[in-house]
C-alpha cells in the first residue's frame, strides 16, 4: 500500500519509492495532502508490492551470500544457502543473545 511517513531514523526508508511513498513534515495538513496525492495516483497495490519485493529480494540475496561465507569461515561443511528462508535457521526464531546464537552456528540440531 502507499505510505505517508514523517521524518524518522531506522532505515526502513530504503524500501521507499517516491512514486508511492512520501515523507512529509509531522503536521496534519501535510499528512492529509500527501494521503490525497497518493490516493489520486491510484498505483495498483500489486505494483507496489512487486517493486518493494524486488528491493527485498536483492537484500536477501546479499544476506544469504554473507551468511554462506560466514559459515565457511567458521568451518561449516554445509552447502551454501540458496534461498530465503533457509533451513538451519530455526534458532533465529527464538529469543537469545547474539553470543548464544553465534555459538550454535554450524550445529543445526542445536539451533
Amino acid at each position: 500500500m502507499p505510505i505517508v511517513s514523517t521524518p524518522s531514523l531506522g532505515g526502513r526508508d530504503v524500501y521507499f519509492d517516491p512514486d508511492y511513498c512520501l515523507i512529509v513534515e509531522p503536521e496534519p495538513t501535510a499528512v492529509r495532502r500527501a494521503v490525497e496525492r497518493l490516493r489520486d495516483r491510484a498505483i495498483p497495490r500489486e505494483e507496489i508490492r512487486g517493486r518493494t519485493l524486488e528491493k527485498v529480494l536483492a537484500q536477501r540475496q546479499e544476506l544469504t551470500a554473507f551468511l554462506s561465507a560466514l559459515l565457511r569461515r567458521k568451518g561449516s561443511s554445509a552447502p551454501p544457502l540458496e534461498r530465503w528462508p533457509f533451513s538451519g535457521t530455526e534458532g533465529l526464531m527464538r529469543w537469545a543473545t547474539v553470543r548464544e546464537i553465534a555459538a550454535l552456528v554450524g550445529e543445526p540440531d542445536r539451533a
